[in-house]
């Protein structure tokens, strides 16, 4: 039994058909769009190409989204990183969709994905934060995603950190979130370089650049203990296209995590993800297993 998982970036969006155990086939992907109604036309073409190359019949797609999703309707309110907003995503689909959809915030379902696959297999409470574009989170409890009262997941991206920060991105209205501080784009403007360039600099010795992604890795932690001291998870998985850039943060982030969390707390390890970019594949298609596959 497969499902179609659909992972929706602010630069990319990917798709692969996934089982059961989490293993999946090679991801299919496309750029994304700026406009939203293109960038629907693009996930259905890429369901209808794995779907095709699958073999066996999908019971049904899961798709992840950097969004603010109703997760009863997979009615989207507003997305952070891409243009798409109030839009009921399987409704925008169903006329080239045939398969059931369901749809949920991008890191849910990459939280999910290293739960039930990953680097917090084995442990029912994590939380996990991706760091790429921006800082998404996701928090899994008892074994499943916690998506608050209405449905909409966990935007631990845009917890303040430092209140007297830069301006956030796109559409939210706060400053200094851990989105601000820790993201890869706000690497690249501390630094002046893309954020991959940064780390590479930082391997060569590049003392600015090192120190750069130090600060990052102090607001990670000022931000992990936050979350650890909220929801005593097993375990905090930091994953994403930045994660711990290479180890340059984690011993910034491990230090101001440990002078902040709670005593009870303190030795809630941090580990890197495991499922590296796939996360967000697994776990939509995972979701679609659990809601269509009997």
């Amino acid at each position: 039994m497969i499902a179609i998982g659909v992972d929706v970036g602010g630069t990319k969006i990917a798709a692969a058909a996934v089982d059961m155990t989490g293993s999946r086939s090679a991801a299919r992907t496309l750029p994304s769009p700026k406009d939203g109604h293109e960038l629907l036309d693009r996930v259905a073409d890429l369901i209808l190409v794995v779907a095709s190359d699958a073999g066996e019949r999908p019971v049904g797609v899961g798709i992840g989204m950097p969004s603010q999703v109703d997760f009863s309707t997979g009615y989207v309110r507003g997305s952070t990183n891409i243009d798409l907003a109030d839009v009921n995503v399987p409704e925008a689909l169903a006329g080239r969709v045939t398969f059931p959809v369901v749809v949920d915030n991008d890191a849910n379902v990459a939280a999910l994905a290293e739960q039930r696959a990953g680097a917090g297999r084995g442990h029912a409470n994590i939380v996990m934060l991706t760091i790429g574009t921006g800082v998404g989170g996701g928090v899994v409890i008892d074994g499943a995603p916690a998506r608050g009262g209405y449905g909409r997941g966990m935007e631990l991206g845009h917890v303040t950190v430092e209140p007297d920060g830069p301006p956030c991105q796109r559409n939210c209205p706060n400053h200094g979130c851990l989105e601000t501080m820790v993201s890869g784009t706000a690497i690249a403007r501390d630094a002046g370089i893309p954020a991959p360039d940064v780390v590479a600099a930082a391997r060569a010795g590049d003392a600015r650049c090192t120190e750069v992604l130090h600060r990052a890795g102090r607001y990670l932690g000022i931000g992990i203990a936050g979350l650890v001291n909220v929801f005593t998870p097993d375990v905090v998985v930091v994953g994403g296209g930045v994660g711990l850039a290479g180890g340059f943060m984690s011993d910034a982030a491990e230090h101001e995590f440990s002078a902040r969390v709670l005593p009870s707390n303190a030795g809630t390890p941090i580990v890197p993800a495991a499922l590296g970019n796939d996360a967000g594949v697994v776990g939509a298609g995972l979701l679609a297993l659990g809601r269509f596959g009997g």
